[in-house]
């Protein structure tokens, strides 16, 4: 029946499914770090990255519709599972190396501070360390 009647609006199912598990998941996201503040925090609700991840639930929706639609053996739901995998495998790689150049960034900015406090100007403290 909804199939259907997203046909007859001129809506794609699987691309709506897609879509409504992105929309979820940033809603999710909003909520749960409005809560977890005690007040609404709007940007939350557009905001990219953190969990859930809205692009793994995009990806993971579009398999789901093309499965659906065209049955789990089907070519275009292999290369559905196939293009989810690549793009949660890239989110993953992408956040570890995010969080080592973090990592790092706040040790320069530690090392800097101590240098400047120690007497030397911000230019020169950079060079004391090579940077």
């Amino acid at each position: 029946m909804i199939h259907r009647l997203l046909h007859l609006i001129g809506l794609d199912p699987i691309l709506v499914v897609a879509l409504l598990s992105m929309a979820i998941a940033q809603i999710w996201k909003g909520v749960a770090e409005s809560l977890r503040a005690r007040r609404l925090l709007w940007r939350r609700f557009v905001e990219p990255g953190g969990m859930p991840s809205s692009h793994a639930a995009l990806v993971s929706g579009l398999v789901v519709g093309v499965g659906l639609s065209t049955g789990w053996t089907s070519g275009q739901a292999s290369v559905a599972i196939v293009v989810a995998l690549l793009a949660m495998w890239d989110a993953v790689t992408v956040r570890r190396a995010v969080g080592e150049q973090a990592r790092v960034l706040n040790a320069l900015l530690d090392r800097l501070e101590a240098a400047e406090a120690a007497g030397a100007p911000g230019r020169e403290a950079l060079i004391v360390f090579d940077v």
